[in-house]
């Protein structure tokens, strides 16, 4: 079988070697046929004339300027796009931009963004930064976006820049950045706008945003707040219980305040809760193989655990335990065989999830954000004219994530991912959620900008500083689970899946500056970008090991021993663990750019981004290429592409092309392992690789009254090298094999999103018909840090349950603008998911670990009908 996989790669590399050579191929005939088109336009007036589609202003290099003159790859989003394509979250957002993609394994609320390849799921820290009002938003407790979920509402835009930043503001990332820009006060005029929105599934939507100017001209506050509620689309069977639900909140408030045209402080508080159901697990494959689920009958497995057992009074013989806990085991394998038999059947299997205690399979977050942005116009200074800005960021979060990760019940494995504002223990062998301590987050920017000479030379310095405590919390742990029905417990009960903190912190700062120079006079047209970044971070971790005490069940920072003859219990105090690390990295980026015409733009970049390094919980030491610490990663890349704003006859449009190369080395990698009996994840550097790509946006109004989009990338990425440990332990120990063969978690080669929206003018002043469809698709995509060997394990059955397949969805909506005669009245009719289309969003492969590998499954067909008005 190995033999036919690797025929089939081979086939396939082959494929997409071919696709790649056509689709650069294309974009050098763009770049070579585009000239004369544009100059033939280009005689018909010396203006852009933005082929018809309108201008689109961008922060991008932190000043506003036209997408168009921007010398990198950027999607933009504006908040009536939002609302028309249906936009409410990180997850719709991947259906609408190239290269975009979101890994999520704990509901709405616990993904992160990945691009062109790189995913923050499969590494320590997020590969693409987020940032709300020029703010970098903080991972959450498990790794994840802080972002991830909230709603997107009353925003200026969503603008998307991809390859590695970090020389022109914020933190420093390999991979790209999404920048959410929220709406701002008005100075001058009282400003209102809503939507209210229902549907099927008791979908509800609503949001509200007023404007009004305090003192006319210098002082305006803006109030917005949003509600979205969906019920769960997957029944628990036997009870009401749904999961899958969506049910949010959020409220911001900014304030403006301008006294001189020299001064500008804004000011912005903005607040997210959600309290849903979480995302349901389906049980896709059981492995004959799983040691644990094939123990012999009298095994001395369980004896010492049992003896332990027998001697605190809670079994009355080894035997007697032994037996108890291979019954659970045999119990688990034929429930995971049922499963996997009913969810193998389809169609509404897929929609209903074994029952279980779901009493913590909920989602319970809340991300509050202070923001303060002061700038200042410094005086002219000869021919320089100067800009300071300062950006304060502020932001907490807290809560949990209640998760059926196998899928059949809380038997398997009921983990209960907690944050710090919420936090877990158990009394006996129950878990019990309790309130703790928030988690914090710093973040102060400074920034000097200016330009010289009419913009000749124009230039950005600043100093970035990050600032993240670890809080303290010894009466809860972060993390419980129940593995395996809790057999290799002495009281059947839960596990801590981290030790307790006592303290600590991640800091990152950094110097970084980029200039750009115009070289007209010499070269008319042609721009020469320079930017450097220099990054320091240090990371403390102090932590003691949790001890559990079997007859209470209660977990402390102690350590526990248990006298198997009298059955006496000790428990001392856990010393403290202290871990540091200092890392530090460059981050650069080079450009040149020729503007061809008023409407042509051509480019060619390269770039060096900096991912730092971390620290691993002592609590996977044991497990494949564990380390206490593990290294910073970097890439390169070049990117070269062309910015056209055409008008070919009667047709005008925008045609924006981007293909990148890029070397990635020293790659972390996020693996899960049996731990003393506990599944526990860690991170290692483990290889290099190879990563290429195309990126094509095209719109065109072809006639009047119509407006067609396709949106396509196409992207590879390649281990070039990884000889390291089995990440799932089928290989003898101290045995190093060839994994590159692996592809990227989380990054489907293809994505396609083709939209069309024909306007329909009403006679009078009854408005205007707009009809929009839209198609997407991705292609199939790997669940697994190492999906190839997974497969070579488990076999057939193996790589079906690694790897997420590739789907479709068309969405359609229908905008009557200026409603009945009603000036900036708009009412709707829209639908999401049109043919009701099942299809897989995460694989969670976990055979190794639980004996079970899970899929969860996207949102069903949505129909609703909206009133929004904008005044």
């Amino acid at each position: 079988m190995m033999g036919k996989v690797t025929s089939e790669r081979s086939a396939a590399s082959g494929l997409n070697r071919r696709l790649f050579q056509i689709s650069a191929a294309s974009a050098l005939a763009l770049v070579l046929v585009v000239p004369e088109a544009s100059a033939q336009a280009a005689e018909q007036g010396e203006n852009s004339t933005s082929g018809g589609v309108g201008d689109i202003v961008v922060t991008a290099r932190r000043r506003e300027e036209k997408l168009q003159d921007v010398p990198q790859a950027v999607s933009v989003m504006s908040q009536e796009q939002l609302k028309t394509e249906n936009v409410r979250d990180q997850s719709d957002l991947q259906q609408k931009i190239p290269s975009l993609s979101v890994a999520s394994r704990f509901g709405r609320t616990g993904g992160t963004y990945a691009m062109r390849g790189l995913s923050g799921q499969s590494s320590s820290t997020p590969t693409v930064g987020t940032y709300f009002a020029e703010v970098p938003t903080p991972t959450n407790n498990v790794g994840y976006d802080g972002s991830a979920g909230q709603s997107l509402y009353d925003l200026q835009s969503i603008q998307v820049l991809k390859g590695p930043q970090g020389t022109l503001f914020g933190r420093t990332t390999t991979a790209g950045a999404v920048l959410v820009t929220p709406a701002a006060p008005d100075l001058h005029d009282v400003k209102a706008s809503g939507t209210l929105a229902l549907g099927n599934l008791d979908y509800f939507q609503g949001t509200l945003a007023v404007s009004v100017p305090i003192v006319d001209g210098i002082l305006a506050i803006r109030f917005a707040a949003n509600y979205n509620h969906r019920r769960g689309y997957t029944r628990v069977i036997g009870s009401d219980k749904r999961l899958d639900e969506l049910n949010n909140e959020s409220q911001r408030v900014s304030l403006l305040f301008q006294p001189t045209d020299w001064l500008k402080n804004t000011t912005i508080y903005d607040r997210f809760h959600a309290d849903q159901s979480s995302s349901s697990y389906f049980a896709v494959d059981t492995p004959a193989n799983f040691g644990l689920f094939n123990l012999p009958a009298n095994t001395p497995f369980f004896n010492g655990v049992c003896a332990q057992s027998v001697a605190v009074g809670l079994s009355s013989s080894v035997a007697a335990c032994s037996a108890q806990r291979l019954g659970i085991l045999a119990s688990l394998k034929a429930n995971i065989s049922a499963e996997v038999a009913r969810i193998a059947q389809g169609g509404d299997e897929r929609r209903r999830v074994n029952a279980g205690n779901t009493t913590f399979f909920q989602d319970r977050n809340t991300h509050e954000t202070l923001v303060n942005r002061t700038e200042l116009t410094l005086p002219d200074i000869g021919p320089v004219q100067l800009q300071l800005k300062n950006i304060f960021g502020y932001q907490t979060t807290k809560g949990y994530s209640g998760v059926n990760v196998g899928g059949i019940d809380e038997l398997l494995n009921l983990y209960i991912g907690v944050g710090a504002g919420l936090a877990a223990n158990q009394a006996g062998n129950k878990a019990v959620i309790s309130t703790g301590p928030v988690e914090k987050f710093y973040s102060n920017e400074t920034q000097l900008s200016g330009n010289l000479f009419d913009d000749r030379l124009i230039f950005v310095a600043g100093y970035y500083y990050q600032h993240a405590p670890s809080t303290s919390d010894l009466a809860h742990v972060g993390g419980l689970q129940k593995t395996l029905g809790g057999v290799t417990t002495v009281n059947l009960g839960f596990s801590a899946g981290r030790p307790f903190t006592v303290g600590g912190r991640a800091n990152q700062s950094a110097f970084y500056g980029q200039a750009t120079l115009g070289l007209d006079g010499l070269v008319d047209g042609v721009h020469l970008t320079a930017g450097v970044r220099k990054t320091k971070d240090d990371f403390i971790l102090r932590t003691q090991a949790a001890g559990i005490n079997p007859l209470t069940g209660v977990l402390s920072p102690s350590i526990v021993t248990i006298n198997t003859t009298t059955g006496a219990i000790t428990t001392t105090p856990s010393p403290i663990a202290t871990q540091t690390l200092k890392t530090s990295g460059v981050n650069y980026n080079f450009s040149i750019d020729y503007k061809a015409t008023p409407d042509l733009l051509i480019y060619l970049t390269t770039r060096k981004g900096y991912v730092p390094g971390g620290l691993n919980n002592s609590i996977a030491a044991g497990a494949p290429a564990f380390k206490p610490q593990y290294d910073s990663e970097t890439i390169k890349d070049v990117e070269a592409g062309i910015k056209w704003d055409f008008n070919l006859g009667d047709t005008n449009g925008r045609l924006n092309v981007a293909a990148y190369e890029a070397r990635y080395s020293g790659i972390q990698r996020s693996f899960t392992s049996i731990v003393n009996g506990a599944a526990t994840s860690y991170v290692a550097n483990v290889a290099k690789a190879k990563l290429r790509g195309v990126e094509v946006e095209l719109t065109v109004l072809p006639i009047s009254n119509l407006r067609v989009g396709i949106n396509y990338s196409y992207n590879e990425a390649k281990y070039t090298q990884w000889l390291g440990a089995d990440p799932y332990g089928a290989a003898p120990a101290g045995t190093n094999i060839d994994l590159s063969n692996n592809p990227f978690q989380n990054a489907p080669k293809h994505k396609v999103n083709l939209n069309a929206t024909y306007d329909i003018p009403l006679s009078g002043n009854n408005g205007t018909i707009s009809l929009t469809g839209q198609y997407t698709y991705q292609s199939e995509s790997s669940g697994l840090t190492a999906a190839e060997r997974y497969a070579q394990i488990y076999g057939t059955a193996g790589r079906r349950a690694a790897y997420v397949n590739g789907y479709g969805l068309v969405n359609a909506r229908i905008d009557w603008q200026d409603a009945l005669g009603i000036k900036n009245v708009v009412a709707s009719l829209f639908a999401r998911n049109v043919f009701d289309k099942v299809y897989q969003t995460s694989a969670t492969a976990l055979n190794n670990t639980l004996g079970v590998s899970t899929k969860q499954f996207g949102e069903p067909r949505v129909i609703g009908a909206s009133l929004s008005f904008d005044y």
